[in-house]
């Protein structure tokens, strides 16, 4: 018997989809008639430091600062700027390498260098995008300790960052 926090993804995509398909609610009846939406304040911030937003990318908006990147996750920076200042410490940011052919990452082997498109730079992006998967499963907002990793404030969501391996395919 299933609880209401075990939906399978076939469940969550068809609820979704029949939800989105039903429902043509304006945003503003979402948050009520003061609201604005993340992308509309976004767009303010950035004209407001004389930019626009980029063609595409992503955002992960926090509490405190948001995180603007390309949509490979490339040239990642701190919003608003001085965020970005005090969390780099006036120092140069890392040289984006644009061209992301396979020369590059044979190049970097046979140096005995990191690849642009490294496992160990991937992992902090990996782990974001799986927490997101957690907060879905939790239904609610949490506070993850990535050294320890664990939720520290609902405990309960905890099992979402494991699993039990069948017998043979443990890890």
């Amino acid at each position: 018997m299933k609880s209401n926090n075990d939906i399978s993804r076939r469940d969550l995509l068809g609820t979704a989809t029949a939800t989105l398909a039903a429902t043509a609610v304006p945003r503003h009846v979402l948050g009520g008639a003061d609201f604005v939406a993340p992308s509309d304040k976004l767009t303010v911030e950035m004209a407001s430091a004389g930019e626009a937003l980029p063609r595409e990318g992503l955002v992960f908006a926090g509490d405190i600062w948001k995180i603007l990147a390309g949509f490979r996750c490339e040239s990642p920076r701190i919003l608003p700027e001085k965020k970005m200042i005090e969390f780099t410490r006036p120092s140069e940011p890392p040289k984006d390498i644009s061209d992301r052919s396979e020369s590059n990452w044979i190049s970097a082997f046979k140096a005995g260098e990191q690849a642009p498109g490294s496992f160990l730079k991937a992992g902090a992006v990996t782990e974001t995008i799986l927490l997101g998967g957690v907060a879905l499963r939790a239904r609610q907002r949490f506070v993850y300790d990535a050294g320890k990793m664990v939720i520290t404030n609902l405990p309960e969501a905890n099992k979402y960052l494991t699993r039990e391996y069948r017998e043979g395919w443990e890890l």
